[in-house]
């Protein structure tokens, strides 16, 4: 995932960069706020397809082009990408400083799209990449036993580091 992150992430870099060279988008900084100035801010995004849909595609051809192609599934490989992109959006806009490439063991969550594929909870289960993992609810808790059996929007893989150790953690939304 942090790949893909990564991948993401660059292209999105790089065609932001191209966007702010382009003669349109200087022109419409050098505009005082308004509708005219807004409307040639989202011409020069369509022009460039400066869209979450765009790096979505980017980032299925780059897990399918490589051995990422067995690990993630295509929700998680979206959201993932859809993360980069906002990141790179967010910077586009002013509201957030340029957005860094994660490193070995930095991306600490992981989530899916839906409750159907990739990353899903079912009868008590954590199930992803064919591997099943229980659950561990505690036994004669209400409050549990009813959030547990609620609708699963979908799930995200949590890592958190306690004392030393990576320990990973399910939560279901």
């Amino acid at each position: 995932a942090r790949q893909i992150y990564n991948a993401v992430l660059g292209e999105c870099l790089r065609v932001l960069e191209l966007m702010r060279e382009s003669k349109d988008w200087q022109r419409a900084r050098a505009m005082p706020k308004g509708t005219e100035r807004t409307a040639l801010f989202r011409a020069v995004r369509k022009r460039f397809d400066f869209k979450s849909s765009t790096a979505d595609r980017f980032a299925i051809r780059c897990k399918n082009a490589c051995w990422i192609k067995g690990h993630l599934s295509s929700n998680e490989t979206q959201k993932v990408a859809l993360r980069a992109f906002q990141a790179v959006e967010q910077h586009a806009f002013g509201k957030r400083g340029r957005p860094r490439f994660k490193r070995f063991r930095e991306l600490n969550s992981v989530e899916g799209k839906t409750n159907a594929a990739g990353i899903r909870f079912k009868n008590g289960y954590v199930e992803w990449s064919g591997v099943g993992m229980p659950i561990l609810a505690a036994p004669g808790d209400a409050w549990q036993a009813e959030a547990l059996a609620a609708k699963t929007k979908y799930c995200r893989l949590v890592r958190r580091r306690i004392r030393g150790r990576d320990r990973w953690y399910v939560q279901l939304v």
